[in-house]
């Protein structure tokens, strides 16, 4: 019999304290538990710390100075204990089936990276000025990204760590470098993750995407010749 799955959640936050709680919440209901929680405080200056302390024991809690999400996501990928791991942005949610609808998937192929169905949903809390400004998909979408990803944590560092000069679109360069590595995706039909549309969203700082993407592409591009190293941190 083997033995059960080792789970490792991270969670990447700056001054996100509106709606950690919340994301932390989603990890604590699932009905296949986590087995490590860590919230990794990315320099915030409002009370994200704080939020996550009031969990106590529930919660593994590191501090860096601001460096990025990728590099907060890093450092929780460093001090994981578990076999696997799985991500959430400090705005999102799982649903509380997200790990039960994937680990059967995961334990057929350990070598895969599972993924699943996600959401955009509009912040109850947004200002009517700000969602009319807000153009996001509507409905099930299934491209992958950081909150689906479940992983064996050796399969993820064959592929490297994330790029820590890009401060968006990390999520999006580790898996064109996992793909280049030869790992398969496998995503569950499930919705598992809702992701969060609200006025401070990182990826709507518009000068700072742009440049990153910007980088990114030429990083690939420059790379097409050869598979890209994964950046350590």
């Amino acid at each position: 019999m083997k033995p059960p799955a080792v789970i490792s959640v991270i969670i990447p936050v700056h001054n996100g304290s509106r709606y950690l709680a919340a994301a932390i919440e989603s990890v604590l209901a699932q009905t296949n538990s986590a087995s490590e929680l860590l919230v990794v405080d990315d320099g915030s200056t409002d009370n994200s710390q704080q939020v996550a302390a009031d969990y106590g024991d529930r919660v593994t809690r590191l501090s860096l100075p601001h460096r990025g999400p990728a590099a907060a996501r890093n450092a929780g990928v460093q001090q994981a204990r578990g076999n696997w791991l799985a991500f959430l942005d400090a705005d999102d949610l799982w649903l509380p089936e997200r790990l039960a609808c994937q680990l059967p998937v995961a334990a057929a192929d350990p070598t895969a990276a599972v993924t699943g169905g996600w959401e955009n949903f509009l912040s109850p809390d947004v200002e009517p000025a700000t969602s009319r400004t807000s153009l996001f998909a509507a409905g099930l979408q299934t491209a992958p990204i950081a909150g689906t990803l479940l992983i064996a944590k050796n399969r993820f560092l064959d592929v490297g760590f994330f790029d820590e000069s890009l401060w968006a679109g990390e999520f999006i360069d580790w898996v064109l470098r996992a793909r280049q590595a030869g790992v398969q995706f496998s995503a569950v039909p499930e919705l598992i993750l809702r992701r969060r549309i609200h006025a401070t969203n990182h990826t709507r700082q518009k000068s700072m995407r742009n440049r990153s993407f910007f980088d990114l592409i030429r990083k690939h591009h420059e790379s097409t010749a050869s598979p890209a190293e994964g950046s350590t941190p």
